[in-house]
Order: C-alpha cells, then structure tokens, then sequence
C-alpha cells in the first residue's frame, strides 16, 4: 500500500513566539515531523515542509530552519500579509499537485488561512490544524483533528551547541529511513561536531540498511 503524500506549511509569524522559535528552532523541527509521524504513520516523510516568513526576521533562525529541512520562503516585508500570501500560494500548489489522497498539516491560528483550508477540504484532502495560543475559533471549526502547538512542543529543551551539531545528521537519519537511498551526495551542511563523527554515523547507517554503497561529499558551513 502506496503511503499519503504529506506536506506540512507552517505560519512561523503566527505561532510560537520568537523567543521560543531561536531556543528551540531545531527541537521544533524534530517534534513536528515525529508527532505527524505518530499520529498518522501511513504518511510519507514531508514532500513538502515550509514556512514564511518577511525579510526583516532573523537570519540566525532562518538557517537552523533551513539545516533541518524547512524551505524558508521570504516576503516582501513591506507588504502587509506578504507572507501569508507567501505560504498559501504554496499549499494552493500542494493541493492542486498531489490531489484528494494527500495530507497538508497547517500550522497557524490566523484566519488568513480559512479559504487555504476551505479549499483543501473541498479538494478531498485530510487537514490537520495545529495552532497556538490566539488561534481563531472559526479556523478550529473549520476542520476535525486539530492540536495545540503548546502541547507539542512541551518536551521540547533549549539546545545546546552539541545538540545543534547533531542537526545535519539527523535529519538524514530521518530521510534515509523513508528512502531506500544508495547515493547520497551533502553539501553545504552546517555542523559543529567533527566531520570524523559525521562520517561514521553513515558508515553505521550503510550497514545497518545494507545499502551497495553510500557515497558522501560533504562541503561544511561555517556556524
């Protein structure tokens, strides 16, 4: 039995708060794709996992976001709603390619993101709302399973640097165990634990997964 496309579509303006957001932005992350993997294991690895932001938001998030998979699409900050337009230009594009069998997660309490749901709903796709603190009791409404952001993430700690070092490699972990990948090519991964150690996680994945090779090239970001 094939597995259901799933793309999840974040409104990082919305929910959490930004100070959550640059202490915890890997562990977010991680505890989003797990919970969705949980609750709904008939779902693929994220086809799609994005969020919107304007371009006045901090580039030190922006790039933890992006070492752990998330497409950071940027909005004309001068534009009111930008990026919500942003965001659901890319659920209308989900919606419209992978049709009635897929998922879309939407992570937001903005009423800006009804129609988006609106139309998901019309199309025959499952929709899962995961909102914050100030969400819109309409947009609840709207859909049948739904979760707090709160709730998710109370698990989540405060990372260190070691933690942080670790990104790159698990996130890999994760897309080699939807995948069965036997060339692997990385590049521009930001890590700060010794390539040494990078490289040997993937000699233990080669062997574990018995794949016929598994080639690396790595090129390291500076932190």
């Amino acid at each position: 039995m094939s597995k259901v496309p799933l793309g999840i579509f974040w409104d990082i303006e919305n929910c959490p708060n930004l100070n959550i957001l640059r202490k915890k932005s890997n562990g977010i992350a991680r505890a989003l794709r797990n919970f969705i993997e949980e609750k709904h294991p008939e779902c693929t690895f994220p086809l799609e996992f994005c969020c919107a932001w304007d371009t006045r938001n901090k580039e030190d998030i922006s790039k933890r976001l992006s070492n752990n998979g998330i497409d950071v699409l940027y909005a004309n900050a001068t534009s009111k709603n930008a990026a919500d337009e942003k965001l659901k230009e890319e659920i209308d594009k989900f919606i419209y390619q992978h049709g009635p069998n897929a998922m879309v997660v939407i992570i937001t309490g903005d009423i800006n993101f009804k129609r988006s749901i609106q139309i998901a709903l019309q199309k025959g796709l499952q929709v899962i709302l995961i909102y914050g603190e100030s969400a819109s009791q309409p947009l609840l409404n709207l859909v049948k399973e739904s979760y707090s952001i709160d709730d998710i993430l109370e698990t989540v700690e405060d990372e260190t640097c070691e933690e942080l070092g670790q990104t790159g490699i698990c996130l890999i972990r994760s897309i080699l165990s939807n995948f069965n990948c036997v060339f692997l090519n990385v590049i521009n991964i930001f890590i700060l634990c010794p390539k040494s150690t990078f490289i040997s996680n993937f000699d233990e994945i080669n062997i574990r997964h018995s794949f016929r090779y598994l080639l690396i090239s790595i090129l390291l970001s500076k932190p």
